[in-house]
């Protein structure tokens, strides 16, 4: 049958295994270490907890977006749901203005291979479904000249070195340089344009990275400048989506890498239901208060201290395959064990399966309704 839902402390495991092997030491790091491994290596859900960022008693808060992503909870073992948090402004009792929560919005996990890129982020959702614009951000950098005489070099940016000379005013200095190599940085992505002593330096493609700040070297007489970087939005690319209706329902999704929830909107605040380690007081971790569990954690830590005796020639080889051995049995049983239903959830099982209408649409509603049975009536039903 399914675990008990009950958890013990893993400080009573290691006093078993003080007593069962002899062995008077573990070390704690090397134990919690194995002890979580263990568990992700086992699996199942009911040895963790379902942790729902809505602020609610001990629960956090909604997680904040920004920049298309927020970090994920150091307890994160897996995401089970997302959803956007819809706010409006409001007034408190001491008119005060507020957010406050309005709405949700669903969410998907991304199946766009380009969710990170300017494009999928940055979508218009209130044009036509035949094509839509997305917009990003291009690194730009202005160089302001002054001085009356001389000449200096302008390097790194598209690792191109031109140099510069002063001619009768600041603002003929700046348009001959753009007149003399304008074509020159065209051809490594770079736009270069001037106004009056200005000299503005532009990814000619958002975010392709080829824009470095300006270095200015080599300078004679007086000829100098002030380099500053004011990045601008334009257009990035303009992406046609032929015969695709863009529905409210799957407007925002997500995707989870290296430690991060990215989003395809910028800023934000999201509600995440995921699967955490339990944890004590002191924030150790608490195990299933089932035997066969029990039993699997302690192996794995007798085979902790088995190996290193092993490897290093105190204990024969046979201990520690005996000991190994034991290991994987019991984590096959803990496997087995949580892995069998209780009655209750059989019967949520039943009623999901034993439908003349499938349910395919049962995420939009996170499940809600799924443990309960269809309905059916037939033509002379008087409800």
């Amino acid at each position: 049958m399914a675990l008990s839902g009950n958890f013990t402390s893993f400080e009573s495991i290691i006093e078993a295994v003080y007593r069962r092997t002899g062995y008077q030491q573990i070390d704690l790091n090397d134990a919690i270490e194995t002890i979580g491994d263990t568990m992700r290596l086992i699996g199942v859900l009911p040895a963790f907890k379902d942790v729902v960022t809505n602020g609610i008693n001990t629960n956090p808060i909604p997680l904040e977006v920004e920049d298309y992503r927020t970090q994920l909870p150091s307890d994160y073992v897996t995401i089970n749901a997302v959803r956007k948090v819809n706010l409006v402004d409001s007034t408190n009792d001491d008119d005060e203005v507020v957010k406050r929560i309005s709405s949700f919005s669903p969410m998907t996990l991304a199946t766009d291979l380009f969710y990170q890129s300017t494009a999928t982020q940055n979508q218009d959702q209130n044009v036509s479904a035949a094509t839509y614009d997305a917009y990003g951000t291009a690194t730009t950098y202005t160089v302001t000249l002054v001085g009356t005489s001389g000449t200096m070099t302008i390097s790194e940016s598209g690792n191109l070195t031109r140099t510069l000379t002063f001619s009768s005013s600041l603002t003929t200095t700046a348009a001959n340089f753009v007149t003399s190599y304008a074509a020159d940085y065209a051809l490594v992505g770079i736009t270069v344009t001037s106004d009056e002593e200005v000299i503005t330096f532009t990814e000619t493609t958002a975010g392709s990275g080829v824009l470095v700040k300006p270095e200015l070297s080599n300078i004679t007489g007086n000829l100098n400048g002030i380099v500053e970087r004011n990045d601008v939005t334009r257009d990035a690319v303009i992406v046609e989506a032929q015969n695709y209706n863009f529905v409210e329902e799957y407007a925002y999704s997500y995707n989870i890498s290296n430690g991060y929830i990215y989003t395809n909107f910028e800023t934000g605040y999201i509600e995440v239901v995921y699967t955490a380690f339990v944890t004590d007081d002191h924030g150790f971790p608490m195990i299933p208060d089932d035997q066969r569990y029990i039993e699997a954690i302690k192996w794995s830590l007798i085979e902790l201290i088995d190996y290193k005796k092993y490897r290093v020639g105190e204990i024969p080889r046979e201990i520690y395959e005996d000991t190994a051995q034991r290991r994987s049995w019991y984590i096959g049983s803990a496997i087995s064990k949580a892995s069998v239903p209780s009655l209750d959830q059989m019967n949520s099982i039943k009623k999901m399966l034993l439908r003349s209408i499938t349910n395919t649409e049962s995420h939009d509603s996170y499940f809600k309704y799924s443990n309960i049975g269809e309905q059916r009536y037939t033509h002379n039903s008087p409800y």
